[in-house]
């Protein structure tokens, strides 16, 4: 048994059931959280993503709480994440292939790590859901992929607005068989 001493606990639910999957999305999401600070502290004073990146961070927050707790996540939310998606989208034109390795400025290498991350809050997502579906379990997924869409959106404008040029990735596993 551990002692509630609250000094000695860095999270309340660290000590949920193993089979339950929440805390490591809590634990996730808080980190995704935490990368896109470090993604706007890389940015100057003055950037206007700078702004943006504090919203999103907070939507993240609201994310983290919503498999727990109240779905705090609306549909409103992933169209205005998706919007920005829209206005980032000719960035990846730009870069002329779908993938590219995750080089460049600091701050784009750091959306890059957040990115990641959202992927696998996905992943922790549909694993809850196998365990326990709840109701809003769609809305947080949905939510969550668009968030991974953003982060790379988000590392090619960084990039690209700070002179640096993508570098592209064609995968030999799978590329078409000659």
């Amino acid at each position: 048994m551990f002692h509630k001493n609250n000094n000695e606990w860095a999270y309340p639910f660290l000590y949920d059931q193993v089979d339950s999957l929440m805390c490591d999305f809590e634990i996730l999401t808080d980190e995704i959280s935490s990368l896109i600070g470090w993604v706007r502290s890389l940015l100057p004073q003055g950037d206007p993503l700078r702004g943006e990146l504090l919203e999103v961070a907070g939507k993240v927050y609201d994310l983290n709480g919503s498999l727990r707790g109240r779905c705090a996540i609306s549909e409103e939310d992933i169209s205005s994440l998706s919007a920005l998606c829209d206005a980032y989208s000719h960035y990846a034109s730009d870069a002329g292939t779908p993938f590219v390795i995750p080089v460049g400025h600091p701050a784009a290498c750091a959306a890059h790590v957040a990115r990641t991350r959202a992927k696998a809050a996905v992943r922790l997502l549909y694993r809850e859901r196998e365990r326990m579906p709840k109701e809003q379990d769609a809305v947080l997924i949905r939510y969550a992929n668009v968030l991974s869409n953003y982060m790379f959106l988000l590392a090619l404008k960084i990039n690209a607005e700070q002179g640096v040029g993508e570098v592209p990735f064609t995968s030999k596993s799978y590329a078409k068989q000659q």
